[in-house]
């Protein structure tokens, strides 16, 4: 009896784990597909970046290229790769945001800072702010290579702030194609939708209606053989 209420529970359990994981992703896809068509400006944004969060945004800046991290383990149509992050500083602004270029094949890094440069010493860059969670590593976040470009194992900016020398606002600019065409895009704001997270809780709150069922059965067979 014991194992049955457990494993019961177990499942009731993980059906509402599901279905509040479920309503968390509708709202972030609600606030995603309000973001709006106008980008805000960064430059001229007067309340806190947090508002902001997967939102379009544009930016005027200047790129940092000589403190690039190469985020690394993305595997893209097969191929690995790195996703390209660089540090891009507002003008007439005391904030550097780190800007997420894509996705770029591993053996193209080696020479990234000799081939990539940025056209101008001002540029204006399209692309969406999110605001990323720390991973976990089980190494060093940042390699300890004196040169650069760096290899990183997760997105820690206190780590990245303190390799590159420089305070990153704890906000990503996920730029948009266009801006740099060798690069691609394969970030995406979440893996699983919603309706899916629902089907697994009805799966789960299926499978413990089951097991319910079981119970009432197995207890009447029990009164009978009483």
């Amino acid at each position: 009896m014991v194992i049955y209420f457990v494993s019961l529970s177990i499942l009731l359990g993980l059906g509402a784990w599901q279905a509040k994981r479920g309503l968390d992703k509708r709202a972030l896809e609600k606030q995603i597909s309000e973001s709006g068509l106008v980008p805000n400006n960064l430059n001229e944004f007067p309340g806190q970046i947090a508002n902001l969060n997967y939102r379009n945004v544009r930016a005027t800046g200047t790129w940092h290229w000589e403190h690039v991290f190469l985020l690394d383990n993305r595997i893209h149509a097969g191929k690995v790769g790195y996703e390209v992050l660089v540090p891009f500083t507002l003008v007439n602004a005391e904030v550097t945001f780190l800007s997420n270029l894509g996705w770029l094949e591993k053996l193209a890094a080696d020479d990234l800072r000799d081939r990539v440069q940025p056209a101008s010493a001002e540029e204006e860059i399209h692309g969406q702010l999110y605001f990323p969670q720390k991973g976990f590593a089980l190494g060093p976040v940042v390699t300890e290579a004196a040169t650069w470009p760096k290899v990183v194992q997760t997105l820690d900016l206190a780590a990245l702030s303190a390799a590159s020398g420089r305070n990153l606002e704890s906000a990503v600019i996920v730029v948009e194609p266009g801006n740099h065409s060798e690069f691609i895009k394969i970030w995406q704001p979440y893996v699983i939708n919603s309706i899916r997270h629902f089907g697994y809780a009805v799966q789960w709150w299926g499978l413990a209606a089951v097991l319910a069922v079981f119970g009432v059965v197995w207890s009447r067979m029990g009164k009978k053989d009483a």
